[in-house]
């Protein structure tokens, strides 16, 4: 079974659109090391464009991240944990 999607990286999965660059590569990887050298130099010498990169995953982050999601994950576990234990008295 072979599986496409538009994108292979997890910021970009998860935002059905371009975050990061990404370079599938087969064979000579030359000419993706050229691009990749040239996003990289742009964000070391244009700190507007580091902004840029830096903006489009804060904006991932904001749109995705639910705050608490670990102490609701723990309450959920301690219920289910307690309820057997409170049926049994019942009984």
């Amino acid at each position: 079974v072979l599986i496409t999607c538009k994108y292979m990286s997890l910021p970009n999965l998860i935002a059905d659109r371009e975050i990061m660059p990404e370079f599938p590569s087969v064979g000579n990887p030359d000419k993706d090391v050229a691009k990749i050298n040239t996003i990289l130099s742009d964000w070391l010498t244009t700190p507007l464009s580091l902004e840029r990169a830096r903006h489009k995953l804060a904006s991932l982050y904001d749109e995705t991240v639910i705050p608490g999601a670990s102490a609701q994950a723990a309450i959920a576990i301690l219920n289910k944990i307690e309820a057997p234990s409170q049926q049994k008295s019942a009984a």
